[in-house]
């Protein structure tokens, strides 16, 4: 029963459902707000009412706990595993799934798609950013939700603004030549995270840096102390460019150079989401170039009369 869901949400969740029925690998397109994780929760629950056992696989520990929490609460329990374990899992493994849900299907994951081709299982993907070459031939149906456009309409997401900012390889000049206004979120090399913590503490704000292999104990008071404002900034290695959903953050400023379109939209979505007074203060601070690089990518989807991110699934650039 696909209760406390948005129309939209209830029918996505049905037409996945209703393809996978029908023997097909659907991919649902969801802008970042569309509430992705809701629909996989009912497709798992819509499935699991069919006598479909289905698996849920995702990289997040959280993630995977929550959703197991939460279908088995709706007496739906789905079965959740690490996209890493899954890859590599044995054939008895899957004798157990009638079909699996893959999050962050932009991330391909060719060798676990392959088995489950194998293995003929029939699978969805889940993701805000179909831009990968090669889903094409893995992923046939397109199921779309409301469009960024849409949702920003709604009042659901903000608009952006990006801010090109010279580099003067100094990140104390880069931190204080901006006028931070709410919570922020900066993106750095590995290699430099350091220094740019040192500068931002210089500069005046409140700051702490977080990256993989941090204890995870660390990285939740971190993020607590955040989120409850007693932080400004938090500087991040490869960690909060995607899935952290955050209204409050109204700032993102990127040292990394990025060539994937993809991992840019994924960053500029981490100040979308709407929040009282935000509107007009959404602004992504480009160190790098990259806002250029993505214009020129966006062009050529344009050629192609791609107009929104949900649609790019569709084409080939």
């Amino acid at each position: 029963e696909m209760l406390k869901l948005l129309d939209y949400q209830r029918k996505a969740a049905y037409e996945v459902v209703s393809h996978v029925r029908s023997g097909y690998n659907p991919m649902l397109v969801l802008p970042t707000g569309g509430g992705k994780t809701e629909v996989a929760i009912a497709v798992a629950t819509g499935l699991a009412e069919s006598g479909l056992s289905t698996l849920f696989v995702a990289d997040r520990k959280s993630l995977l706990a929550n959703f197991s929490k939460r279908t088995s609460e709706r007496n739906s329990a789905c079965a959740a595993a690490m996209a890493q374990t899954a890859a590599t899992a044995p054939p008895s493994f899957w004798k157990n799934y009638d079909g699996v849900i893959i999050d962050e299907s932009h991330e391909l994951r060719e060798s676990l798609l392959l088995s489950l081709i194998l293995w003929s299982k029939n699978y969805v993907g889940m993701t805000a950013t179909p831009f990968t070459k090669g889903l094409q031939n893995f992923y046939g149906l397109i199921v779309s939700g409301p469009t960024t456009n849409d949702m920003i309409r709604e009042g659901r997401l903000v608009r952006p603004k990006a801010v090109e900012e010279p580099w003067y390889d100094e990140y104390r000049i880069a931190f204080e030549q901006v006028k931070l206004r709410g919570q922020t979120l900066a993106f750095v090399p590995a290699k430099d995270l350091t220094a740019a913590l040192q500068a931002c503490k210089a500069a005046g704000y409140a700051s702490a840096a977080i990256r993989s292999g941090m204890p995870s104990e660390a990285i939740e008071r971190t993020m607590k102390a955040f989120e409850e404002g007693h932080m400004q900034v938090i500087l991040s290695i490869a960690m909060l460019s995607r899935d952290y959903d955050n209204p409050a953050v109204r700032h993102a400023l990127d040292f990394v150079k990025q060539t994937s379109f993809g991992h840019h939209v994924q960053k500029l979505s981490r100040i979308m989401w709407a929040a009282p007074g935000k509107y007009g203060w959404a602004r992504y601070h480009d160190f790098t170039g990259n806002w250029k690089r993505f214009r020129e990518a966006r062009d050529q989807f344009w050629k192609h009369g791609v107009r929104d991110w949900a649609d790019v699934a569709r084409y080939q650039v």
